[in-house]
């Protein structure tokens, strides 16, 4: 019946997912990767970034999205190996270390995302 164009066309995209090492990250890097995208995920703990690309064949590497040179680096690095066609950015911050000694509630949604 002839090619999967669009078979043929994913195996030559390529995505960055932040917050890879676990939860909706690590789904998204197994989802994309069955789908046949290269994937290049990112995250703190290296450990689970291994695992991750044991199972998957995904690349990674580890990167603090709350460290700018930590980014910077990343970001260099990848640009370097080729084109990126998605990012999946799923990192999460926190303000503060300790999220229950501290009280946010003077934060209000414009404030909160104007950041």
């Amino acid at each position: 019946m002839g090619r999967d164009l669009r078979e043929e066309a994913m195996t030559q995209l390529r995505a960055v997912v932040t917050g890879a090492s676990s939860g909706i990250g690590a789904s998204t890097v197994e989802k994309l990767t069955k789908l046949g995208w290269s994937v290049v995920a990112l995250a703190r703990r290296e450990d689970r970034l291994k695992d991750l690309a044991a199972k998957t064949g995904c690349e990674y590497l580890v990167c603090d999205v709350a460290d700018d040179d930590s980014v910077a680096r990343a970001a260099e690095q990848i640009i370097a190996e080729g084109p990126v066609h998605a990012l999946v950015a799923n990192a999460g911050l926190a303000i503060g270390n300790d999220w229950v000694a501290v009280s946010y509630t003077h934060l209000t949604l414009p404030t909160i995302y104007s950041v």
